[in-house]
């Protein structure tokens, strides 16, 4: 039985503070949307009103899913401490392995969904997501199979690409297999676009360099920022969407990318080029809080959770390696729009409990905790409202968090540093977050000798601490306090109104 639509209310259940409970809330839709008459694999698409289905994608359910959502749980996995289900990470090792295996030469292959069988053609949009899951498989689970497989991308893309050029030799691509090459979120015209095809495959390939240890990995990706460098993130940092292309995900996945690399390089040459492009190119498609439009050629409110995202995670590495304000930036971001943005109050969607009905069955419930298109979900004011996105970007949404929920605190070299405001209580300390406590903050290491350093919110100023501090720039540096002893500070904040346009 199909129960009707709840309504529509102008309040709904919202979070802006608890990164714990984002995690454990976004973990959960993952581990359970997969079509057991399909053989598990997993949704790519829905619909969630007017109307309510979920569907698949001849080009992402079997590459790009599993790439997410391997990332994500398992990556979530490591830092909340909650076991992610064996049979979820097996249905999606599964899926990720035979669309390599069915390829004449291990490129993630595309579906036929009649016959429920591999086809010889690829969307080289995929690079990045299997990547993603190879290397979460070979650093979560020490798969050896993986990285072999993920070897073999590596060697394919190379017979392939001109690191000169830019461009995918692709007529030589089909004398020499057999197969074709689709395009998804590019048009054909556009022929194989940097960013949206190999721009956003560097990160993943980081990842595997680092769990790996493999050098052609780090060669390749190497190989492709200077590629980059050379013809589409030019020094002035601007935004052409003729030369990056009209997907804007695939733009911010690129930037999030080098700056992953030059987090294991310390390049400066590469974060001299993300500064460049946040200053000035990043300003076309989003706002300073993390709305990013979906497609530039869009006209309405529709953004992607998944460039939220990737724009999170690299003002965090930004700020890591002492760029000021970025840390600010990646705060405001996930408090006044990223948190927000997850689905916790499924209102205006139906709930199916009939078990048959393998695309609606408990779509309400099963989808709490996703992260989507938004403007933030339930804040949507009429009947009648569309509401759909892609069920990959709950893997984007809860990797960045990932990220964000480790940068509460950074130990290193007997210091700890607090970037984020948020409550934490991690292995080296606790922390309350002064935004919920009227400004008061309060920090209590859990190890003797460290020394700590605190971020100053934007647009606050330290009305009073109990114990002495210095001020360097937006940090404050409070004498040294043993374990188990804490240090108050109390925050006073500026409130101001802005408009967005």
């Amino acid at each position: 039985m199909r129960k009707p639509v709840m309504e529509f209310r102008k309040y709904v259940n919202c979070n802006t503070c608890d990164l714990d409970l984002a995690l454990r809330e976004g973990m959960r839709p993952m581990q359970t949307f997969f079509d057991p008459t399909r053989d598990h694999l997993p949704f790519f698409g829905n619909e969630m009103a007017p109307h309510c289905h979920n569907s698949h994608h001849p080009t992402f359910s079997a590459a790009h899913i599993p790439g997410r959502w391997l990332t994500a749980l398992l990556h979530a996995e490591e830092v909340t401490g909650i076991p992610v289900s064996p049979e979820a990470v097996e249905h999606l090792r599964k899926w990720a392995f035979a669309t390599l295996e069915k390829h004449p030469i291990g490129f993630p292959a595309c579906m036929d969904f009649d016959k429920m069988e591999f086809i010889d053609a690829t969307d080289l949009h995929n690079l990045r997501e299997i990547m993603h899951a190879l290397s979460a498989l070979v650093k979560w689970r020490q798969d050896d199979h993986a990285g072999e497989l993920a070897l073999g991308v590596i060697r394919a893309l190379n017979r392939f690409f001109d690191f000169e050029t830019g461009k995918f030799d692709e007529e030589a691509y089909r004398r020499e297999t057999g197969a074709s090459v689709m395009y998804s979120c590019c048009a054909p015209s556009e022929g194989l676009l940097f960013p949206v095809h190999f721009g956003r495959y560097i990160g993943p390939l980081v990842k595997f360099w680092r769990a790996s240890g493999e050098p052609e990995a780090l060669e390749q990706a190497l190989r492709l920022k200077d590629t980059c460098f050379r013809h589409i993130l030019l020094e002035d940092g601007d935004y052409d969407a003729v030369r990056f292309g009209s997907h804007t995900h695939s733009t911010t996945a690129m930037i999030s990318s080098l700056a992953q690399l030059g987090d294991v390089t310390n390049d400066p040459e590469i974060f001299r080029r993300i500064h460049a492009f946040f200053q000035n190119g990043l300003r076309k498609i989003a706002l300073p809080f993390g709305w990013c439009i979906e497609g530039n050629q869009r006209n309405d409110l529709v953004g992607e959770i998944n460039n939220t995202s990737d724009i999170t995670e690299a003002c965090l590495i930004m700020g890591k390696h002492g760029y000021p304000g970025y840390y600010a930036m990646a705060e405001q971001i996930l408090r006044a729009h990223f948190l927000p943005a997850q689905l916790l109050d499924p209102c205006f969607i139906p709930e199916d409990e009939d078990e048959t009905h393998a695309d609606t069955f408990r779509m309400a419930s099963r989808s709490v905790g996703a992260f989507g298109f938004p403007t933030p979900y339930g804040h949507e004011d009429h009947p009648g409202a569309w509401i759909s996105f892609n069920w990959d970007i709950v893997g984007g949404g809860v990797n960045g968090l990932c990220e964000a929920y480790k940068s509460c605190g950074l130990s290193k070299n007997g210091i700890l540093t607090i970037p984020l405001h948020f409550a934490a209580d991690r292995i080296t300390h606790t922390a309350t977050d002064p935004y919920r406590n009227n400004g008061h903050m309060t920090v209590t290491p859990k190890a003797d000798n460290l020394r700590l350093k605190i971020r100053i919110p934007a647009r606050a100023s330290v009305k009073s601490a109990s114990a002495p501090c210095t001020i360097a720039g937006e940090w404050l540096y409070p004498a040294a306090v043993g374990g188990g002893e804490s240090i108050e500070i109390v925050f006073e904040f500026e409130t101001r109104d802005i408009d967005y346009d």
